[in-house]
């Protein structure tokens, strides 16, 4: 199972209540996540906002997601794993964002190890960090349309998803290499 299945996907446990704050925080982080898995035309099969053991949401990618390891397909896989820390940080503000109980320090780190299995310069980050926030605000209509329809329903399928954001037109931007 590669880095980015088990950070995304965690062990159903028993579901917890979370306050209306904190969820809000964990659909726009999770909202993020799929926005980039859709731009990047990764596969998944549900995301929710449902708490489950340690974490407050999960992306469930699909069983066949294997993204390449080439220096593309790893800078594609940190981007989705940065989407949802930026995504709460572009939706909610600095400050919310800080305060969201949600694993978002995690993924940051996880996105920041796996880049420097393929490149020693930390000056690398810092311009994938802006490529993924630029496709986020190009994209952060979609985002908050999805993360109210997982305040209200706590699960989709990405047929859901893809119901939700039929309306919804997303952009790619200047998708670098």
């Amino acid at each position: 199972m590669s880095g980015l299945k088990r950070r995304l996907v965690r062990t159903k446990q028993r579901s917890k209540i979370v306050a209306p704050d904190e969820r809000r925080g964990v659909a726009v982080h999770e909202a993020g996540h799929v926005v980039m898995l859709e731009l990047l035309g990764y596969g998944y099969d549900y995301v929710t906002v449902r708490h489950l053991g340690q974490g407050s949401g999960h992306v469930a990618l699909s069983p066949s997601f294997e993204p390449s390891r080439d220096r593309a397909g790893t800078r594609r896989t940190a981007m989705v794993l940065m989407a949802g820390a930026l995504a709460q940080w572009l939706v909610l503000g600095a400050q919310a964002a800080d305060a969201a109980v949600s694993g978002a320090g995690s993924d940051l780190a996880d996105a920041a190890r796996l880049l420097r299995t393929i490149t020693n310069d930390p000056g690398t980050v810092k311009p994938l960090l802006h490529e993924t926030l630029d496709m986020l605000r190009e994209n952060e209509r979609a985002i908050r349309i999805l993360a109210e329809a997982l305040m209200a329903r706590e699960r989709l399928t990405r047929a859901d998803v893809r119901l939700v954001l039929s309306g919804v037109a997303l952009s790619r931007g200047a998708l670098g290499s």
